[in-house]
């Protein structure tokens, strides 16, 4: 029987438009969730998903890729277990670039022996070198996770 052992998110912004925090090359913090697998008979297994909201700069062009992280541990130095890139095409509007909305799941499948915590972090990037500022993080943004014992 599948067992449900903790379920976290970690929530930065709910609305649209509530936060404007310029994108880097650099990988920024944009969640973090704690699950507790105390209990656990053996491996488990780790569902996530989350949502970031990007916006470009008016006048602004370009493709540029925005890449999403995430790792298992507390920074970039844990254990890399899932990554993605989406392209956002700036075209250059007068006034206001559209927001693009990138969501995703994932997995992170049979952890053997975890510790009595399971930390799990999400990173955010632009792929392209020296364009802090073209784009922003606008949210909505948000992380969320839940962790499961599938040996019980």
């Amino acid at each position: 029987m599948t067992v449900l052992l903790d379920a976290r998110t970690s929530q930065n912004a709910s609305f649209e438009n509530s936060i404007s925090i310029p994108l880097t090359d650099a990988p920024v913090l944009t969640g973090i969730v704690g699950l507790n697998t105390i209990g656990a008979s053996g491996a488990v297994t780790t569902q996530f998903g989350g949502t970031v909201s990007i916006q470009g700069r008016p006048g602004d062009q370009g493709t540029f890729g925005i890449t999403i992280n995430v790792y298992r541990g507390a920074d970039p130095t844990g254990t890399l277990v899932y990554s993605a890139t989406e392209s956002v095409n700036l075209v250059g509007a007068a006034t206001e670039e559209p927001i693009t909305v990138i969501s995703f799941e994932g997995s992170d499948y049979e952890v053997a022996d975890p510790d009595d915590l399971l930390i799990y972090t999400m990173f955010v990037q632009t792929s392209v070198i020296g364009t802090e500022g073209f784009l922003n993080r606008v949210g909505p943004e948000s992380f969320n996770a839940a962790v499961y014992d599938y040996s019980s």
